[in-house]
């Protein structure tokens, strides 16, 4: 399935490593996927931890919101020829899914 533009984390294209410390020797999926940095929850958090991109609750207030935004977001990638429409339930159904404990961390 193609990738939403609609988001609530950043995916990188590689893993970062602390410095001074050898990644492990086994390569394992996660080494070789990139990382996944979800973005801050609240304006406080993102203040907090000095992350500029804009908090989840700004850019959609509401799970319902969310899920709208990616089912626009899903047509038009339909429209685009880069989703198959039989993908677009799938696409919808792990947006209703979003929430506050699929989005958990603590600083």
């Amino acid at each position: 399935m193609a990738a939403l533009p609609n988001s609530i984390w950043t995916r990188t294209a590689r893993n970062s490593f602390v410095a001074g410390r050898v990644p492990p020797a086994r390569v394992d999926v996660a080494v070789v996927s990139g990382s996944y940095i979800p973005f801050p929850e609240t304006e406080e958090e993102a203040a907090l931890t000095g992350d500029p991109r804009v908090p989840v609750l700004t850019r959609y207030a509401t799970a319902d919101a969310y899920t709208a935004a990616i089912r626009t977001a899903s047509e038009q990638l339909v429209h685009d020829r880069f989703l198959l429409p039989e993908d677009v339930g799938a696409a919808i159904a792990m947006a209703a899914r979003w929430g506050r404990v699929n989005h958990s961390h603590s600083l």
